[in-house]
């Protein structure tokens, strides 16, 4: 068999496993991306990090300045605001109307309630 070519050469047994393993790490890469995605894009629709009361309490504490608590409950506040749906304002507008004539009412001594 002068001039002919094995039929089975090192690359051409280590080709398969080499593709195999290369779209193994694409495919982990991906995954890893798409699950790196989701968990920011859900640890912005839960806890922000600090209630109001958590950044009062330790202002409280003296572990925030007066005017390290005013930023950071300024900064808290837009970012609920930013994260509102129309229905959310719609609701948090009714609950200040209704506040606001219960709080009339009771101030009110000649109104009937």
């Amino acid at each position: 068999m002068i001039g002919s070519i094995p039929s089975s050469t090192p690359l051409s047994q280590l080709l398969p496993w080499l593709l195999l393993l290369m779209g193994i790490v694409v495919v982990g890469g991906v995954a890893i991306s798409l699950i790196r995605r989701w968990m920011k894009s859900s640890e912005g629709s839960g806890q922000i990090g600090f209630s109001l009361s958590d950044l009062r309490q330790m202002h409280a504490e003296g572990r925030l300045s007066r005017e390290e608590l005013e930023k950071a409950e300024k900064h808290l506040v837009d970012r609920v605001r930013s994260s509102m749906t129309p229905e959310d304002l719609a609701r948090r507008d009714e609950i200040r109307n209704a506040r606001r004539s219960s709080s009339t009412r009771s101030d009110n001594p000649t109104s009937g309630g």
